[in-house]
């Protein structure tokens, strides 16, 4: 049952805090593009080689590990202090909901293809639409992963859950 760890929190809690990840990645994400070296883009490209092996073998927790890799290493490029401190400090609710979203049909390859366009707006210097395709990848994990919630809720109203 994909819904339960963040049912555990709270639905209201978890929106607030979805509102907040989404913000906070997207600077990252800005902040990172404007200061990503080649070496950084050689970086983010090999995580999402290893993110492709893991959907393709069926590893999903390596996938989970690699995408939280994935948004690690932006936020390390940002080299801004106060904002690596503001997502530790969410880090452990942040990480059931990427567990969560990412058990979802078919995100696991949505991840994959969703990381590789953000660095390829990165590479191309453009952080402006980088920042804009993470947002909206954050906005997508969070819708599907609520829409699993409603369905779970709505199953086990049913008994079908």
């Amino acid at each position: 049952n994909h819904g339960v760890t963040v049912q555990e929190i709270g639905l209201a809690q978890a929106a607030e805090i979805a509102v907040v990840r989404e913000e906070l990645e997207a600077l990252s994400c800005r902040l990172a593009a404007r200061l990503a070296t080649p070496a950084d883009i050689a970086d983010l490209r090999r995580i999402i080689v290893r993110d492709s092996s893991s959907v393709a073998s069926g590893d999903l927790d390596e996938l989970i590990t690699s995408e939280f890799g994935f948004h690690e290493r932006l936020l390390q490029m940002t080299q801004n202090q106060t904002l690596i401190r503001l997502l530790a400090g969410l880090r452990d609710a942040i990480l059931r909901f990427r567990r969560a979203a990412i058990l979802l049909p078919d995100r696991p390859e949505e991840v994959v293809s969703e990381h590789a366009q953000v660095v390829d707006a990165m590479e191309a210097g453009d952080a402006a639409t980088a920042e804009a395709l993470l947002r909206e990848h954050i906005r997508r994990s969070n819708a599907r992963l609520q829409e699993s919630v409603r369905s779970d809720k709505q199953g086990s109203h049913t008994g079908g859950g």
